[in-house]
């Protein structure tokens, strides 16, 4: 049975881009998504012989790499890259929960430079033709994703500490510690969105984010 189309405000645009969406949920993500599930070695999911890699092209060649994690659209509208995001993100959720998150964090260092704003960044990570896959480096040894709180005022922030610190040295900046053995995309990552400590004397609340290539 066909279900009613319940999202009555989307232009002929979106639901066009959902449309796409869907379809590669359907018919990419949900088989490979079993067939790695099946796989016994993690290391054989990542081999270079594995489907895995089929997902990421397939997902480039749609466009939908750049659709789910860039900035504002031609218009300027962030309201209407969000929704964007958000479409594209729950119709590949829908096909497979695991491979939506590899897919949206690969993206995260274009989504990141983009918030910057600045010129360097956006050029350097967000062209593209670079196939980057991103990794968000966020969880610690001695805390989770409450790191996302860095701007948040709360005494229980302050009294945190960061495992990994970023200082300044000069023009570079030195980045030193530990993150978790979980980071997601971490074992396939080219460049990481690295949740660091800046200001240890404020906890958590002292962290920012930087993007480390990885190959540095």
């Amino acid at each position: 049975m066909t279900l009613v189309d319940i999202e009555v405000s989307l232009t002929d645009e979106e639901r066009a881009i959902r449309d796409v969406a869907h379809r590669f949920a359907a018919e990419t993500l949900r088989p490979v998504g079993a067939a790695l599930d099946r796989l016994g070695d993690p290391h054989d999911v990542i081999a270079r012989e594995s489907p895995l890699w089929g997902i990421f092209d397939r997902h480039h060649a749609l466009g939908l790499d750049i659709l789910d994690a860039a900035g504002p659209v031609a218009d300027g509208s962030l309201l209407q890259a969000a929704r964007t995001r958000f479409l594209v993100a729950e119709e590949l959720g829908w096909g497979d929960a695991g491979l939506a998150i590899s897919l949206g964090v690969a993206g995260f260092h274009r989504f990141f430079a983009h918030l910057t704003g600045r010129p360097a960044l956006v050029e350097r990570f967000c062209d593209p033709q670079h196939r980057d896959v991103g990794c968000w480096a966020i969880t610690e040894p001695d805390h989770g994703s409450d790191q996302l709180v860095v701007a948040d005022p709360g005494d229980a922030v302050t009294r945190m500490r960061g495992n990994c610190i970023a200082h300044r040295d000069g023009d570079d900046w030195i980045i030193d510690g530990q993150k978790s053995a979980w980071v997601s995309n971490g074992t396939i990552a080219t460049v990481a969105t690295l949740f660091c400590n800046v200001d240890p004397s404020l906890g958590l609340r002292g962290g920012g984010v930087a993007l480390v290539p990885l190959d540095l």
